[in-house]
């Protein structure tokens, strides 16, 4: 039996009282079905004595089998040692994702996909970073690299990195200059080989706070550059929209700008 109340006495809060009330029974006269115990009016207000008291520790006599023994049967525990703490781990969202010719060619249907950075590969001008802050700033998505504008597949070998390895260690190097190191934690980069060329798919995971772009001075914001998905696009918004969009979708968050 649970007695709960949001009444408790000063002396009663922060505290839960359990009491063991398996020996305050008696045989029934005429069982109901399964039903062979019950208890008394006078066992129940013992119980109710035990309540009153709210002594941590009291005992009660038990006889089994011939022996007697002292049974603890009211205990006394402060509410924390019921409570438990949740810990959020966040780690990048990973995706079953595959780079295929058909997917590919699906890109036109997809709004997540068009019209993303203008370049293949990822050259020194920020339009991949800044759609990888876009999609963190708003519902997260999935970027290319390595496929041109009339889909077709032209590799992020253009890049002239040795191997897929150092393209990836080089992508999440500029991830992190330009955007952060909490940011590049939601960022998820992945290699597909599609005829015989390699694309890079970048995953990327809502924010729960705004990222800025900060690119070698080039920013137009002293703080940084803030940028959203805007339909199929990538817009960057005023230091006033910015400060607006993020009181509205970052409550928990300061202002990042100036």
């Amino acid at each position: 039996m649970w007695l709960l109340t949001n009444r408790k006495a000063p002396e009663r809060k922060g505290k839960v009282q359990l009491i063991d009330a398996t020996l305050f029974w008696s045989a029934m006269r005429r069982s109901l079905g399964d039903k062979r115990r019950e208890i008394p009016p006078e066992k129940a207000l013992e119980v109710l004595s035990l309540l009153a008291k709210r002594k941590d520790g009291e005992t009660r006599t038990r006889t089994e089998d011939g022996y007697e023994e002292e049974v603890v049967v009211s205990h006394i525990f402060p509410t924390t040692q019921f409570g438990f703490r949740r810990i959020p781990v966040e780690r990048p969202l990973r995706l079953n994702l595959q780079a295929s010719p058909e997917r590919i060619a699906r890109l036109e249907e997809q709004n997540g996909f068009q019209n993303l950075a203008r370049s293949p590969t990822l050259p020194s001008r920020p339009s991949p970073r800044s759609s990888i802050a876009a999609f963190l700033n708003t519902e997260g998505g999935d970027l290319l690299l390595g496929v041109a504008d009339d889909r077709t597949v032209v590799g992020i070998e253009q890049d002239r990195l040795d191997n897929d390895d150092k393209f990836m260690l080089h992508l999440s190097q500029v991830v992190r200059n330009g955007l952060g190191a909490r940011a590049g934690t939601r960022v998820d980069p992945k290699v597909q080989i599609v005829d015989g060329k390699g694309v890079c798919v970048v995953s990327c995971q809502r924010s729960p706070e705004p990222v800025l772009l900060r690119w070698k001075g080039v920013e137009a914001a002293k703080a940084g550059d803030f940028f959203v998905r805007s339909g199929p696009g990538t817009v960057r918004l005023s230091d006033e929209d910015a400060k607006e969009y993020a009181r509205t979708r970052f409550p928990q968050a300061v202002d990042t700008r100036d």
